[in-house]
């Protein structure tokens, strides 16, 4: 497994992600999201020094994306696995690689 920094180039990746109506069911929120305020929100977190995007790859193909975000008293910490990479035990991985 392989580790990067997401870039601007992962916006409308994160977004096909975002909108899985299983990652919408277990959001924080499940509000439905605009590509539009999807890429807002994704470019201001980028540039935000309390938050990390970090995107998990297996032979170059992402296979989902860690958050770590600091908020005024806690962290939080989010994991999305790729709709079709489900079910292959990535998300333990990514959360150990990505700490």
């Amino acid at each position: 497994m392989k580790t990067r920094e997401a870039d601007r180039q992962d916006i409308d990746l994160t977004y096909q992600w975002a909108t899985d109506p299983l990652v919408r069911q277990n959001s924080y929120s499940s509000d439905a999201i605009t590509i539009e305020g999807h890429r807002k929100w994704f470019l201001r977190k980028l540039e935000d020094n309390e938050a990390l995007f970090i995107i998990m790859e297996v032979d170059g193909t992402p296979v989902g994306l860690v958050r770590f975000e600091r908020n005024d008293t806690q962290f939080v910490i989010g994991i999305t696995v790729a709709p079709d990479q489900r079910g292959k035990g990535y998300a333990t991985r990514m959360l150990v690689e990505g700490l």
